[in-house]
């Protein structure tokens, strides 16, 4: 076993060019951080505020020599490294980097919540994750994330295709 943690990261972009925005996102993840997995780029329309540009979507495996809270540092610098602005919750964004997954921990604090709060109700999140980790089991429930994205798809009008 590794001496260092694995993670699962959410990578997004909905403005410019996106595909490009996602390959400039792992690279700079890449200087610190050894990729193990990447998922297929997807392309979804907006969830919560759909009012703006279809997302192209991935989730990426790593491991990584940073406590949870380093991470979520590190992610938000290159967040704005590559020209991230938050003008409003929900806002279109240049890329947006998440840490859904860290070990098998449950962490809260003001700053982050793992597992990430939105797992279980976001598609675009679920799919590509589950492309990656098909055994995966939410760590609060029990429940194989399969099996909820499963149940949410019946219910989500979300549109989701893979593209690569």
């Amino acid at each position: 076993m590794s001496k260092f943690p694995r993670a699962y990261l959410s990578i997004g972009s909905n403005l410019g060019n996106r595909k490009e925005n996602l390959k400039k996102a792992l690279l700079e993840i890449s200087k610190e951080i050894k990729i193990l997995k990447t998922s297929s780029f997807y392309e979804t329309s907006p969830w919560g505020n759909i009012n703006q540009p279809w997302f192209i979507n991935a989730v990426i495996k790593v491991q990584t020599k940073f406590n949870p809270c380093e991470l979520l540092d590190f992610l938000q610098n290159i967040e704005k490294k590559l020209g991230r602005i938050r003008p409003f919750y929900m806002a279109p964004r240049i890329i947006d980097l998440d840490l859904l997954i860290y070990e098998k921990e449950n962490f809260n604090n003001k700053k982050l919540i793992i597992p990430h709060h939105g797992i279980n109700k976001r598609l675009f999140v679920l799919i590509p994750l589950l492309e990656i980790a098909p055994r995966l089991r939410d760590l609060k429930s029990g429940k194989a994330y399969r099996e909820i994205a499963k149940n949410l798809t019946k219910k989500s009008e979300q549109i989701i295709n893979k593209i690569s």
